[in-house]
């Protein structure tokens, strides 16, 4: 009995501190610049919010970052770190998908 009342313990835990990321990341988010920090925020948002079950809020962050790349925010490079966000984007909206049972789009995403 002591170990399940460590282990839903633990659990609880692990998902309060998982609201408590995200709502952090959410009130950062709320400032309007838009450079490097901003789009890992949004990266890393997405990514909390579909491993907690928040599919279409994720698919919304996730869709905020390729926009800036599709605006042009961050065509001065083609850096590295820049691909690794894109490809966090693409990666998150497919896992979304695929969570949702539409495999084309998530077959899509993940071959972007």
């Amino acid at each position: 009995m002591k170990k399940i009342c460590l282990l839903l313990l633990f659990i609880y835990h692990g998902a309060a501190a998982q609201s408590s990321k995200i709502d952090s990341l959410k009130n950062l988010l709320k400032s309007p610049t838009i450079d490097t920090t901003r789009a890992r925020r949004l990266d890393i948002l997405s990514e909390a919010l579909w491993r907690k079950g928040e599919y279409e809020e994720s698919k919304k962050y996730a869709n905020e970052l390729l926009g800036l790349f599709d605006k042009g925010v961050f065509a001065t490079a083609d850096t590295t770190w820049q691909k690794v966000l894109r490809s966090g984007a693409l990666t998150n909206i497919g896992i979304v998908a695929q969570r949702q049972g539409d495999y084309p789009l998530a077959l899509q995403k993940h071959t972007q």
